[in-house]
C-alpha cells in the first residue's frame, strides 16, 4: 500500500513535465505487455492496477530526464489507452497508462507500453527523431537525427510536424503517435510526405466522439532501425497499410515496409477486420508491438491481440474502429515490432 501511495504523489506531480538539460548514456528503451496481469517487461519492474482502466507501469533503472511514451491497447471491441504521464522515482521510470471503453468510460484494458528516450550518440544506419508536443506546439522533448524539428498547431486538433533532413523522394520508414491528456483522446496521422529533404507529417487529435481536440501528444519516426531507437541487437519491424485500408496492399512504393532479418517489403498483410500482420523470422516472446491509425477520418487503432509466433515469425492481429462503435472497421494504420 505504501508503494502505490508513493507512485500515487509522484504521478500527480509530474502532470505538468519539465524539460531536462541532458540525456543519460545507457541503454533508453523498456517495454511492457499487460494481459490482465504482468506478462512482459524489460529491463525488469511492475504493473500496479488502480481504479478501472488506471495502471502505474514501474520500469527498473529506467529513470531518465525526457523521454516519451507509446502504448496501443489489446481487444477486440474498441476499448482505447493513452497516456496520462510519467517521471522518473529513485532510479526507476513511473509511467501512467489510462484505458478506455469506445464510448470513453474508464475501462480495464489489456494493452502494451513503450518509454523511449533519445539514442544519444546517434550512429547510423537510418533516421530516428521523437517529440513530446504540447497543444500550443511547444515542446517537453525534441529529437532528430536529421535536426531539427518542430510541432505547429494547425487548426483546432490539427499539428503539422516537420523533421528536418530524414525524409526521402518517397515515404519511408514508420511513424507513431499517442495521446496524452487525462480525458479520453484518440491521436493519429492524417497525411505524410516528403517536403525537400525534410519530412512533413499532418497529426490530428479527437475526443472520444471524433470531435478535434487539442491535446498533448508524443510522436515518433524509425527509418530502417526500431522504434526503440536502435538497430541492433534487436530484431525489428515495420509496416504501412495504406489508406482506406483495403486490399490489394501495395508495398512496392517507398520504403514502409522492413524486417531487420528480411529487409525491404519482407513483411505481409491479408484480411480486413482483423489485419493479420505477419514479419518473417524476428519474433521471440519479449516483444512489443504499437499501432496509430493513418487516414483523413477519425478512426482508431487497436492490437486485437498480442504478438504470436508463426515458427520463427511473428504474427499480429490489428483491429480499427469508428469512435463510440464496437464493430471493427477498415483503416489505414502504421505498425511496428521489437523484440530483445
Amino acid at each position: 500500500m505504501r508503494k502505490l501511495v508513493t507512485i500515487l504523489a509522484l504521478l500527480v506531480g509530474m502532470l505538468v513535465p519539465a524539460v531536462a538539460n541532458a540525456v543519460p548514456a545507457g541503454p533508453g528503451f523498456a517495454f511492457a505487455t499487460w494481459r490482465g496481469g504482468l506478462l512482459v517487461i524489460y529491463p525488469g519492474g511492475s504493473i500496479t492496477p488502480g481504479p478501472p482502466g488506471q495502471y502505474d507501469v514501474l520500469f527498473k533503472g529506467m529513470a531518465g530526464p525526457r523521454g516519451i511514451v507509446h502504448v496501443t491497447a489489446i481487444n477486440r471491441v474498441g476499448n482505447f489507452c493513452q497516456a496520462e504521464a510519467w517521471a522518473p522515482s529513485g532510479s526507476d521510470e513511473l509511467v501512467r497508462i489510462l484505458c478506455y471503453d469506445t464510448f470513453g468510460t474508464p475501462a480495464p484494458t489489456d494493452f502494451e507500453v513503450t518509454y523511449l528516450r533519445a539514442p544519444v550518440p546517434f550512429t547510423p544506419p537510418g533516421q530516428y527523431a521523437l517529440m513530446d508536443s504540447n497543444p500550443s506546439g511547444s515542446l517537453n522533448d525534441g529529437f532528430n537525427s536529421g535536426g531539427g524539428l518542430t510541432s505547429t498547431p494547425s487548426g483546432t486538433g490539427y499539428w503539422t510536424v516537420l523533421l528536418a533532413n530524414v525524409g526521402a523522394p518517397f515515404p519511408a520508414g514508420n511513424l507513431q503517435v499517442t495521446a496524452v491528456n487525462k480525458i479520453p483522446t484518440h491521436c493519429k496521422i492524417v497525411d505524410w510526405a516528403p517536403s525537400g529533404p525534410n519530412l512533413k507529417v499532418l497529426v490530428r487529435c479527437t475526443d472520444a466522439a471524433g470531435n478535434p481536440l487539442p491535446s498533448r501528444f508524443t510522436f515518433s519516426y524509425h527509418r530502417q532501425r526500431s522504434v526503440f531507437g536502435v538497430a541492433a541487437p534487436v530484431r525489428f519491424g515495420y509496416l504501412t497499410v495504406w489508406q482506406p485500408g483495403i486490399p490489394p496492399y501495395n508495398f512496392t512504393a517507398g520504403q514502409t515496409n522492413f524486417n531487420s532479418a528480411a529487409g525491404f517489403n519482407a513483411n505481409g498483410v491479408s484480411g480486413v477486420t482483423p489485419y493479420q500482420v505477419k514479419m518473417p523470422g524476428i519474433y521471440t516472446s519479449t516483444d512489443d508491438a504499437q499501432v496509430v491509425a493513418y487516414g483523413q477520418d477519425a478512426n482508431y487503432c487497436t492490437l486485437a491481440d498480442i504478438t504470436r509466433p508463426s515458427g520463427a515469425d511473428m504474427f499480429g492481429l490489428v483491429l480499427c474502429f469508428k469512435p463510440m462503435s464496437t464493430s471493427p472497421t477498415t483503416s489505414g494504420f502504421f505498425m511496428t515490432y521489437g523484440a530483445i
